[in-house]
């Protein structure tokens, strides 16, 4: 699936072209899910993998296992100081995973090491 990320610089300035846009009359049914299409494909979106996720569930379960709809993975909300922040935002930005990813990575190898 091409990525929908904003480091996408081609494909968010055709959906940011598109959004910037004044709309004339208001779209209904068929004719706003092909406008929302289009966008999403001006803006480098694969539909057809994008489809797939959607027709599944949404993304894979942190488990492996097929998602289920209303179940959500355990959740964990803490407090970090500005320095962690500092330190969690360079990571993000040095290999490119999101917050999550890295703050996962870091607390199973923090658990797991003997």
């Amino acid at each position: 699936m091409t990525s929908t990320r904003t480091n996408d610089v081609d494909g968010k300035a055709a959906l940011d072209a598109l959004l910037a846009t004044t709309p004339t009359h208001t779209l209904h049914g068929a004719d706003a899910a092909a406008s929302g299409r289009a966008a999403l494909e001006a803006a480098g979106v694969d539909i057809a993998a994008l489809e797939q996720r959607i027709a599944k569930g949404g993304r894979p379960r942190l488990d492996g296992h097929l998602p289920g709809v209303g179940r959500r993975a355990p959740r964990v909300n803490v407090a970090i100081p500005a320095t962690v922040e500092q330190l969690l935002n360079e990571r993000v930005s040095a290999t490119g995973q999101s917050k999550s990813e890295v703050v996962r990575d870091a607390l199973e190898a923090y658990l797991t090491a003997s």
